[in-house]
């Protein structure tokens, strides 16, 4: 795939390549764990990956042309994360000319893995002109793919991509999802006109929509947003759970209850629960922690960690005894269709459930009923920043909607990329804490 070009070690430039690929799914991979911090992520994987797409960088054009262009626009061989390491291979020239050529790439090829992974590439990796120039290329394409794409970067990163929403909320579900979630970032004062069409599509015929809907009008506090929440919560979707845990802990805390005597929907149910921060939460997940299904006992774990503090990492009270594997093995065929890659819930520890127990009956005194923790410490501003920077990544993209949730959208912090900076929550959030939305 390479040029033949004398001062360059050719093995070694694609050993860079190959390795950036691997790392860039270990990151994507450890950007939902509840084994990763962002100082542990950063520190770690991200500064491996960093030395990588430096040793890209560093043959110039040489390395761009006969390898990381070649690739890209051959864009026949290689995964996803293999087209995400040349792009960002390319955005890692400071000089920023790569950019306007990617953003031309991503409009014009047709190949699905060549598109998603310059998405990734510029989601994780684009700087804050990059990402400028990302936003309005989108009002120079008619392409519903690309057009989803440039959303998804410009709804992580928390952009408002501007009037051209209004429009592409009528297209169809691959793109009016990304477009209704970019929506949470645009001003107030382009609210108003749009307000009714949020509304429309919280009953929207696709999934995805819904949520998407229902996330952008819960921050901007709209009161049909929190009762379609609140219906979808009691038909268990779990991103309505989390919401409902998250702004009417105690209130829900009987449907809660209730909600766990379902098989279906326990697993949600108890991860929810851990958004609660309440004391009453963790008797609610106390039995579960030794349930036969084992990613009942994980997530009962966590639910009870998350509220108290415990940490699960104690050999006292969990293990990292993984499933054992089925007797019968799947044919071939199948086995090749199922995805690899441990999930989070894979990653929990398996609590042990007596020991717990014990625990929690000589600390529950020190929790005052009603009161809502993280990690063991009261639910305060103070104490979010320090989850969002130290705790375990998992559930830091649910803290932060809350805190988007809670401030109307004042408080949007970007999704997880490279170079992160540490989050800094403004003290006036303290009293948004506190209080329930303000719906309209």
């Amino acid at each position: 795939m390479s040029t033949t070009h004398p001062n360059i070690l050719w093995d070694v430039v694609e050993d860079h390549l190959d390795e950036a690929e691997f790392l860039i799914g270990q990151w994507l991979v450890a950007a939902r764990s509840p084994r990763f911090s962002l100082e542990l992520l950063q520190t770690t994987l991200e500064r491996r990956l960093d030395a990588q797409l430096d040793g890209l960088a560093v043959g110039g054009s040489e390395v761009a042309d006969g390898l990381l262009w070649a690739t890209l626009e051959d864009g026949s061989i290689g995964s996803e994360a293999f087209f995400t390491a040349c792009g960002l291979g390319l955005l890692a020239d400071e000089t920023g000319s790569a950019a306007p050529r990617l953003i031309d790439l991503l409009n014009t090829t047709d190949k699905p893995k060549v598109r998603n992974g310059l998405r990734n590439a510029f989601l994780l990796g684009g700087s804050p002109a990059t990402i400028e120039a990302v936003r309005l290329a989108l009002y120079a394409s008619d392409s519903p793919p690309v057009q989803a794409a440039i959303l998804a970067v410009l709804a992580a990163r928390r952009i408002d991509p501007g009037p051209i929403l209004g429009p592409l909320l009528e297209r169809d579900a691959e793109v009016r999802a990304p477009a209704v979630q970019a929506l949470a970032a645009a001003p107030d004062s382009a609210r108003g006109s749009l307000l009714p069409r949020v509304e429309q599509l919280l009953a929207d015929d696709a999934p995805g929509v819904r949520a998407a809907a229902r996330r952008t009008g819960l921050i901007w506090n709209l009161e049909p947003a929190w009762r379609s929440c609140a219906a979808q919560a009691q038909a268990g979707a779990p991103d309505a759970l989390l919401y409902l845990a998250m702004l009417d802990g105690a209130a829900a805390l009987p449907w809660f209850a209730s909600g766990l005597a379902s098989p279906e929907r326990r697993p949600a149910v108890l991860f929810a629960l851990g958004f609660t921060g309440l004391p009453e939460a963790v008797d609610l997940c106390l039995p579960w922690l030794d349930d036969p299904e084992i990613a009942v006992a994980r997530l009962a774990g966590e639910a009870v960690g998350t509220i108290t503090g415990l940490e699960l990492d104690d050999s006292r009270y969990a293990t990292r005894r993984k499933p054992q594997p089925a007797q019968d093995l799947p044919p071939l065929e199948d086995d090749l269709r199922e995805d690899l890659m441990p999930t989070p819930v894979d990653m929990l520890p398996v609590p042990i459930a007596g020991a717990i127990r014990d625990w929690w009956s000589e600390r529950r005194s020190a929790f005052t009923a009603g009161r809502r923790y993280l990690y063991g410490h009261p639910f305060t501003v103070n104490t979010v920043q320090a989850a969002l920077l130290i705790g375990p990544l998992r559930p830091t993209g649910a803290l932060a909607c809350e805190l988007a949730i809670r401030s109307a959208g004042e408080t949007q912090l970007p999704a997880l990329h490279l170079g992160y900076p540490s989050p800094t929550l403004p003290p006036r959030l303290e009293s948004a804490l506190h209080r329930p939305p303000r719906w309209r």
